[in-house]
């Protein structure tokens, strides 16, 4: 599959804080050695520029406890520090469903949209509310009573007509 507009080429870190950026949004949370290790300056130089980040709301540290000694304070993005980066989510979506058209054709596409929609109808619709319900109030309770698991077995049915 092309990763055309799925990289982003055209978006270079120039400044230390950009690159420790990059860095915690591609390998994930990292201590400021690591990360320092990475940019090739000192974890002591990254530390201050993730303090400065910190403070901007970019990235957060969390205590991480690694075995015998003082814990790690690990560095990662927060919510904030992910929007400086594009979602390229949709690129995605709107590729996978062209290459499953050429590839697979257009009914397996269209099988494809079908299943996941009974998954979706499936997931939203109440126990209580199947197609199938023909103006039976007994049926309504007996369905809603089994998915609690509260039908009392012997108990009379009441059958309304609407």
């Amino acid at each position: 599959m092309s990763s055309i507009n799925l990289e982003n080429s055209s978006w270079s870190p120039r400044s230390a804080a950009d690159r420790l950026l990059m860095l915690l949004k591609t390998q994930g949370p990292q201590t400021a050695a690591d990360l320092g290790v990475g940019l090739g300056i000192t974890g002591e130089a990254a530390r201050q520029q993730l303090l400065k980040l910190a403070g901007d709301g970019l990235v957060e540290a969390m205590v991480e406890v690694r075995g015998v000694g003082r814990p790690s304070q690990v560095w990662r993005l927060t919510a904030s520090g992910n929007t400086r980066f594009p979602d390229t989510h949709a690129e995605l979506t709107v590729q996978l469903i062209h290459t499953v058209k050429t590839v697979l054709g257009e009914e397996a596409l269209e099988r494809l949209i079908t299943a996941r929609e009974q998954e979706t109808r499936a997931a939203y619709t109440p126990p209580w509310e199947e197609p199938s319900i023909s103006g039976s109030v007994s049926h309504v309770y007996r369905r809603s009573a089994t998915v609690r698991g509260t039908w009392p077995s012997g108990e009379s049915r009441v059958t309304a007509t609407c």
